[in-house]
Formats: structure tokens, C-alpha cells, sequence
């Protein structure tokens, strides 16, 4: 059970990373404040580390519960950087 909880927290990450890799990416090329693309990241990474370890738990809910919480953290912080980096653009 566990090979199966690590390969989807593994395909999870694989497909949010496309999105977070862009938009922190161009928040670093395009010349952001470094303390906030670092912190908006470390944010990021906190609740990654969190979903996979509620994920490899088994604990809580399937949906509503820590997983979908850590999950809702992580998506936020990069919607933040993401509005950032198109304020950033479009000013």
C-alpha cells in the first residue's frame, strides 16, 4: 500500500511542478523581490512536505481532511506567486 501512496504523491508533484517551476522561474527573471519569491517558494515546499506526509500516513480524510488542506495551501502560495509575476508584467 505504501508503494502506492509514494507513486501518487510522486505523480502529484510532477504535475504541479510544471506550474510552480514557470512561475517562480519568471519571478526570478523578471527581477521580484527576493524575499518574497523565497518565502512564496519556502511556503510552497512547507506544504508539499506536509501532503506527502499526510499522504504516506493515511491518516484524515480522503477529501476536506489534512491531505486536501496541504494540498489547497501549496496551490494557494503558488497562485500568489503567479499573481505576482503577471502584476509584475502587466505594470
Amino acid at each position: 500500500m505504501l508503494s502506492f501512496r509514494v507513486l501518487r504523491t510522486y505523480l502529484n508533484s510532477v504535475e504541479n511542478l510544471s506550474a510552480f517551476g514557470l512561475s517562480l522561474l519568471l519571478g526570478i527573471l523578471i527581477g521580484l523581490d527576493v524575499a518574497a519569491v523565497n518565502w512564496l517558494a519556502g511556503i510552497h515546499a512547507v506544504f508539499r512536505f506536509v501532503f506527502w506526509a499526510v499522504y504516506y500516513s493515511g491518516v484524515g480524510k480522503v477529501a476536506g481532511g489534512a491531505r486536501t488542506m496541504s494540498y489547497v495551501g501549496d496551490l494557494i502560495a503558488n497562485l500568489i506567486l503567479i499573481g505576482y509575476v503577471l502584476y509584475a508584467l502587466l505594470s
